[in-house]
């Protein structure tokens, strides 16, 4: 301990340990960077498809998007996708959790194929959402017919 420490010592600030949402719109974001995020990286082109997705989206009518998905893209930074996809899930509307998980299909398997990883990953959103297996199987099955041949036209 130094001389001047007990004099320019800093009152004690709350650890902030989990990440909380400060709305339903960065919940979003956060789900969806999360997921982006599961493979180590973000791309342009999977910034691109989110962006595309959120603003047609009635709900983000009107919604700086971009102030949202910053704040979101720092939480994913500081706790991770798997901590804020958990706790954003926990603030999306009954009414859009179906929505949320299509969009987060459509992230996964816009390629054409899903990897073991992804697959986890979707099943992770789903119980995050609190998505029933029936409903869950009918969404990826439909995108699974949607993106069927796909071929990425990027690297």
């Amino acid at each position: 301990m130094g001389l001047f420490d007990n004099l320019f010592k800093l009152p004690a600030q709350p650890a902030l340990t989990i990440y909380k949402p400060s709305t339903e719109h960065e919940a979003w974001c956060a789900v969806l960077i999360g997921v982006m995020s599961a493979d180590g990286e973000i791309s342009d082109q999977e910034t691109d498809l989110v962006m595309h997705q959120l603003v047609y989206k009635k709900k983000f009518e009107g919604v700086d998007i971009i102030y949202h998905y910053k704040n979101a893209f720092y939480a994913n930074s500081k706790f991770g996708g798997k901590a804020i996809i958990e706790e954003a899930s926990k603030i999306i509307s009954e009414e859009y959790k179906a929505t949320l998980f299509a969009m987060v299909t459509e992230i996964i398997m816009i390629d054409g194929d899903i990897q073991e990883s992804e697959k986890k990953i979707l099943e992770f959103v789903a119980q995050s959402l609190l998505i029933d297996d029936v409903t869950a199987e009918k969404i990826v099955s439909v995108f699974n017919i949607r993106f069927y041949g796909n071929v990425v036209i990027y690297n």
